[in-house]
């Protein structure tokens, strides 16, 4: 038995980076994913057919903006919509602003 096994996880900022490891370990474990992404529609797709074909878990890329309040709300309400339930919540967008 996997660790997450048939769990869903929302995991944001996950089509690159530290993200899109935790989203890869978490599928590896069983886990169904919905991921966010900011701006690479092309990237994305490709990101849930990789998971979903080597996993073969549920996987699916939604554009949506961590820093928005309104799509926040709309992402998980869409989450819910389409897998159900959410049982895992990786909160991986950032953003830096490193000059004042």
């Amino acid at each position: 038995m996997k660790l997450l096994q048939n769990k869903v996880a929302i995991i944001t900022g996950a089509s690159r980076g530290i993200g899109k490891g935790i989203a890869e370990k978490f599928a590896e474990q069983g886990c169904n994913i919905a991921f966010t992404f900011l701006s690479s529609v092309e990237k994305a797709k490709a990101f849930e057919t990789e998971l979903a074909t080597k996993y073969g878990v549920k996987v699916k890329g939604y554009q949506s903006d961590a820093a928005d309040f309104k799509a926040a709300d709309q992402l998980v309400t869409d989450v819910v919509a389409e897998f159900g339930t959410v049982d895992v919540l990786v909160n991986n967008a950032g953003i830096t602003r490193d000059t004042v």
